[in-house]
This record gives C-alpha cells, structure tokens and sequence, in this order.
C-alpha cells in the first residue's frame, strides 16, 4: 500500500507473513497529500492535489503535471485544502475545491483533466464528494454530493450515451428519418440515407 502523507508519500511492505514483520518505507516522495481526499488511482500513477499544484506518484517519484493551469492552482483555497475531492472516471482526472477568490468556506469549483487529450477544463459546480457506481448491473456512471446545504446528489452520466447494436434485427424493431442500414446481419452499418424513391413521379412538381 502507499500511504500518503502530509508532506511525505512512503508505502507499507505487508508481504511477510507475520504482521510484526510488516514496516514502512523511508519517504519515496517529500511532496506530500495534504488533501486525502483528492487521492486517486489512475493508468499514470496515483493523481493527487499537494500545496503547489496537481501531481502523479508513479511508484518512485511525484511529478507535477499542473503548470499549466497554475493560476487556477493559486486560487485553491489553503485553509479548505483538506475539504478538495478528487476522482478518476472516464479518462478523466475530476477536482473539487474551494476558491479563494469568490471567498466561499465550501466547494464551489471544479478542474478537470482529460487524460488522453492533456488539457483542462475549469467549470463552477458545489461538489464535495465523489462516487462511482460500478457493480452489479451498474456501467460506471459517475455521481457526486452537493457541497451547498441542499442535500443533493447529481447523476453526471446517468445513462450510456452509445447505441448497441449486435445484429440488423435490432434495426428492424426501431424507426428512423434519413438514415439507411447496410452490410450483412451480424455486421450491419448506418448511413445518413434519403427514404424517398428517386423516379420520375418525385421530379414531377420540380421547375427549373
């Protein structure tokens, strides 16, 4: 396990079989996670929020990957630090904290990282926690509580936003306006088709 801490990152060593045997690492890091909430598991190392910016623990070191959006690093809010939540969904690094320009005592801004594209998006929402609902009959979708007095939790992906379609049966149960279906039944294919048969009788109001 990694354990990180205030203004260190060590990690415990629990494969001897007797727990006596058990003990900490010397510091892998001395750029530490005072917000333990914003701690997540990502494809690049574990994302977190230090005091100075966003960073990745690769398992041997911390990087900085926020110089790029270190105006909006500064208006985290130092006194709020521990109340920012963190979370990896959908490629995407998500970061709920407190800004200390509007002066607010609770979350009310979020920074979001998309992993694949390497770009930030910053947006005003009152988050203060994070879930992601993936087992059972669940896809992942993504849900957060509101930071404000309200009580409310937001759905962020409530439904898949993909057509699944695995043969030309399930074409044939829907309907459609100026989109065609071809290839072979278990490999059918849309097109943006016109449903109208071109003959002479279509051309016969047509003037030129």
């Amino acid at each position: 396990p990694t354990i990180g801490k205030t203004n260190s990152i060590q990690k415990f060593y629990t494969e001897a079989a007797s727990s006596a045997n058990w003990y900490v690492s010397d510091p892998f890091s001395f750029i530490g996670c005072p917000a333990p909430y914003t701690a997540a598991s990502t494809p690049l190392g574990i994302m977190y929020l230090g005091r100075y910016g966003i960073y990745v623990f690769n398992g041997s070191l911390s990087q900085l990957i926020s110089d790029s959006v270190t105006k909006e690093i500064k208006d985290i809010a130092q006194v709020n630090l521990s109340e920012s939540a963190g979370i990896f969904h959908d490629n995407q690094y998500v970061l709920a904290y407190t800004s200390l320009a509007t002066g607010s005592s609770t979350n009310d801004r979020v920074l979001i990282l998309d992993t694949v594209r390497n770009a930030y998006v910053k947006d005003s929402k009152d988050i203060d926690s994070f879930v992601i609902f993936d087992s059972g009959d669940d896809f992942g979708a993504l849900y957060s509580g509101s930071s404000t007095t309200n009580g409310k939790i937001f759905a962020h992906n409530p439904s898949p936003d993909n057509i699944i379609i695995r043969d030309q049966t399930g074409l044939d149960l829907g309907t459609a306006d100026d989109i065609g279906y071809f290839g072979d039944d278990d490999e059918p294919y849309l097109e943006i088709a016109w449903t109208e048969t071109i003959n002479d009788a279509a051309f016969a109001g047509v003037t030129i």
